[in-house]
């Protein structure tokens, strides 16, 4: 079985970054060995990110698309706006109230992932997932209850 890889965004993002963040994913495909990529389904980045591993998926038809939904009505909008081979809803997103689900979505995602792609600031980085940043991550998740 091949890694994950997860993808963040904290603002907007131009059309400026895709050709980065395909960079990026191809880098992963190719050398790390990632062949399932879970996206949140939340913004444009998601759409970005959606787009370019459609058209990657031509090239390697093995990769899955993974939509991680923080609320199961996601699910009846989204295939059309984010194409994706399958689903999942975390345990412990169903457990939490629904005003803090995208928050326990996003943290299961990062804690959960290989390599995360982040785009801040029109910049584009691959984040190598450590036991050290499952840590901070968890820090976060403390500020929930």
């Amino acid at each position: 079985m091949g890694k994950i890889c997860t993808f963040f965004c904290q603002e907007d993002v131009s059309l400026d970054t895709e050709p980065l963040v395909e960079k990026q994913i191809r880098k992963l495909i190719n050398d790390k060995n990632v062949d399932t990529f879970w996206i949140g389904g939340d913004g444009w980045f998601d759409i970005y990110v959606s787009g370019i591993l459609q058209k990657l998926k031509q090239e390697y038809p093995y990769i899955k698309i993974i939509l991680i939904v923080a609320n199961p009505r996601q699910l009846e909008f989204q295939e059309n706006k984010f194409p994706f081979d399958d689903f999942k809803y975390p345990e412990e997103v169903k457990s939490v109230p629904l005003e803090k689900a995208v928050f326990v979505r996003n943290y299961y995602m990062a804690t959960n992932t290989d390599y995360i792609i982040r785009e801040r600031r029109k910049t584009i980085k691959v984040i190598k997932i450590t036991s050290f940043c499952k840590k901070r991550f968890s820090n976060y998740n403390k500020m929930l209850y």
